[in-house]
């Protein structure tokens, strides 16, 4: 009866942890005595290394019918609590364990965290007593044992892995909680195992009070590219490009099949001569491990061979010529010296081959005045090019005209302001097979060969064109030794102070039906500095590019296809030095080719040898010892002096004739011993151009040129 009676006043049990003290929280339910939780809920668990607590919550009842027998309850007694872990303990409230009938109490279970040496399962009984009335006089004490009610004891939870907590994208892992009474993972899981494939931090509360959090880094895979599907002719060879991204520096490459390959562990290998189609796979492995795949087919076809030459219009063979295959071939090949080429590529595809050069070690080669008083003739319609491959070559701008602008551009290159033609182009080529449409207006015309399902072909020559070169004189081997006469040009000797200037006349001789010339000035630059130049009788063109080298390009052409004659010692031009280096520095003052070629052109387009005579420059005081004679400065424009020196008193005669012998001023005194002076200006010199001055004293004669511009 009294384990009936008891059972009948438990209701409810409640968990408050860490409190010395309970809080009676269940509301009276009449004569029925409760006690909350039953032994299925029972108590919380403990954990290692958290203080516990937990609750029981009573209601007493008061008065009941049992057996026929009227009882009332005056209250129900705790006197012991016998089982608890080592170290927990109770307290009641009322503290006094009394527990009133009619009323709602509690009893508080509590202890220090345990370790885990305390780790297990820990059944307790409760002993008591119910002091009650029966039938309203009979006092009666009945003795309760209250069982079946434990405090487990679980070790801390944690999460176990079943293989490393860092791995690829494409894996997963299996995370696992320790044993307990639940389980709820922040992925809202109630498991106690759960798979997870992503990057995150994964937590799990084992129970109602604790929980563990473990860590997973996922890695992404790199991302593999191993290059475009190609066909290459069977029994060669190509290069494959992988590439990869993503993923983490540094990538191990790995290509297989490795026996096709040269070399199988770098990014861009080679593969060995293949006669059949190979599917190539690339796998890139990251810093972590991670890795990823793709593949590349290499196809190998049938061969055809496309040969040939690349020849000028005169058939002379043209090296150095890069000529490169588009389309499926893909490949690329130089001229040798004897300008052939030849490509192997598979049989069956569309490819185009293409020539182009722009090496040329002078970029001038071939290209002179000449070729400007050709083109220039053209432009005018008096003689036109003969051959639309001359047409082409006078088009250096590719503009597919021939203008006065593609003049300027030549005249440019020659006289070394400018390196090549636009967009660096020194060539063009055509087809040898090629028709014309219009040869006396080629364009627009092909400069390559297109071929539509390639099979084997020989003879597939190009005609290749200098720009600038219209009588295919560009040959690095054969000198121009067929002058037709010949023309003077000439440099004077003068005479400066230091940080002076000195302008010298640069005259012609022979100059008849001229219609061009070009060459180069090259003097001492630590001696002279280039000042100016001035043109005179020819609207001559200069190229200042090098003259702090010490060199002056110069060009010139007759306008309209003409021509022009000058009498000797017309001044064609002026050239003005400043004498920079030192007393008794002398510089010679020449024409060469050391730049712009030397050439001069008649009016029938032939060349004309081109002699000149250089002059020196000298730098210095003028001394003049007895018997010595001297002009300064000469060349001159408005005056100049004549320094002379006498041993002893002596009748002087000058005299000045002009280049055709004529006397045109003449001296005559008696000079003392000594030094002297004699200022000539123009009212005795009034016309421009070469002078001779003859001198005598006594015995002494001598004839000196003079130069007046």
């Amino acid at each position: 009866m009294k384990k009936q009676l008891l059972l009948t006043l438990v209701l409810s049990l409640m968990v408050i942890l860490a409190k010395s003290q309970c809080t009676p929280d269940i509301p009276p339910d009449g004569t029925h005595s409760h006690l909350y939780p039953d032994t299925t809920v029972n108590l919380p668990h403990a954990s290692v290394g958290a203080a516990y607590g937990g609750d029981m919550q009573f209601y007493i009842g008061t008065d009941t019918v049992t057996g026929g027998y009227n009882v009332h309850i005056v209250n129900f007694i705790i006197d012991s609590v016998i089982g608890l872990p080592p170290g927990f303990s109770y307290a009641t409230n009322p503290s006094s364990g009394t527990f009133p009938g009619g009323t709602t109490d509690c009893a508080h279970f509590y202890g220090p965290a345990p370790t885990t040496g305390m780790v297990g399962t820990y059944p307790f009984t409760i002993y008591g007593k119910f002091n009650t009335i029966v039938n309203g006089i009979i006092p009666y004490v009945l003795q309760e044992t209250v069982t079946g009610y434990k405090i487990v004891i679980d070790n801390l939870p944690f999460i176990t892995a079943n293989g490393s907590t860092n791995f690829c994208q494409g894996s997963n892992i299996t995370l696992t909680a320790s044993v307990g009474s639940s389980y709820l993972w922040n992925t809202g899981a109630t498991s106690q195992s759960i798979t997870v494939s992503a990057s995150g931090n994964y937590s799990v509360r084992v129970g109602s009070l604790h929980s563990d959090t473990t860590k997973v880094t996922v890695y992404p895979l790199p991302t593999v590219n191993a290059g475009s599907n190609v066909s290459i002719p069977s029994g060669t060879s190509t290069t494959l490009s992988g590439s990869a991204s993503g993923g983490s520096l540094p990538y191990a490459y790995a290509w297989t099949p490795s026996a096709s390959l040269v070399n199988a562990n770098i990014q861009n290998p080679t593969t060995v001569n293949l006669s059949t189609t190979t599917i190539f796979t690339l796998t890139v492995t990251d810093f972590h491990g991670c890795n990823g795949t793709n593949m590349v087919t290499v196809t190998a076809v049938p061969n055809s061979t496309i040969s040939g030459a690349i020849v000028s219009e005169q058939n002379a063979a043209v090296r150095t010529v890069t000529l490169n295959v588009i389309g499926g071939g893909g490949q690329t090949m130089t001229t040798a010296t004897n300008g052939l080429y030849s490509f192997t590529i598979p049989s069956g595809q569309n490819d185009t081959i293409r020539p182009a050069k722009n090496n040329d070690v002078s970029v001038t080669n071939g290209i002179t005045t000449l070729d400007i008083l050709l083109i220039q003739r053209h432009i005018l319609n008096t003689t036109l090019l003969a051959t639309p491959y001359k047409i082409i070559a006078a088009d250096v701008n590719l503009s597919g005209t021939v203008t006065t602008l593609d003049i300027l551009l030549i005249r440019q290159l020659i006289l070394g302001t400018r390196t090549s033609f636009p967009n660096g182009v020194l060539w063009n080529f055509v087809p040898s097979d090629y028709v014309f449409a219009n040869p006396a207006n080629p364009f627009p015309f092909n400069n390559y060969k297109y071929y539509s399902s390639v099979t084997t072909q020989t003879n597939k020559n190009f005609i290749g064109m200098k720009l600038g070169d219209v009588n295919n004189s560009w040959n690095n081997t054969i000198a121009k030794t067929d002058y037709v006469g010949s023309v003077n040009i000439d440099i004077p000797s003068g005479n400066v102070f230091p940080n002076e200037q000195i302008k010298l006349p640069i005259t012609a001789r022979q100059f008849k039906s001229m219609s061009g010339y070009q060459f180069t000035i090259n003097w001492n630059p630590s001696v002279l500095s280039f000042t100016s130049v001035k043109n005179a009788a020819t609207d001559a063109e200069f190229g200042l590019l090098k003259q702090q080298d010490g060199e002056l390009s110069v060009l010139w052409t007759a306008e309209n296809a003409t021509s022009l004659d000058l009498a000797d010692e017309t001044p064609l031009f002026y050239l003005t030095f400043k004498a920079v280096g030192n007393t008794g520095d002398i510089s010679p003052v020449s024409i060469t080719s050391s730049f712009t070629p030397i050439e001069a052109v008649n009016n029938n387009l032939d060349l004309v040898e081109l002699k000149s005579n250089a002059g020196t420059v000298s730098i210095g005081q003028l001394t003049i010892d007895n018997g010595q004679l001297s002009i300064y400065p000469n060349p001159f424009n408005a005056n100049t002096t004549v320094r002379f020196a006498l041993p002893e008193k002596k009748e002087v005669m000058i005299k000045v004739f002009n280049i055709l012998g004529v006397e045109v001023a003449a001296y005559k005194g008696v000079y003392s011993s000594g030094e002297h002076e004699m200022p000539i200006g123009t009212k005795e010199l009034f016309v421009p151009g070469t002078y001779y001055l003859q001198f005598k004293a006594g015995d002494f004669s001598k004839v000196i040129k003079m130069m007046r511009y």
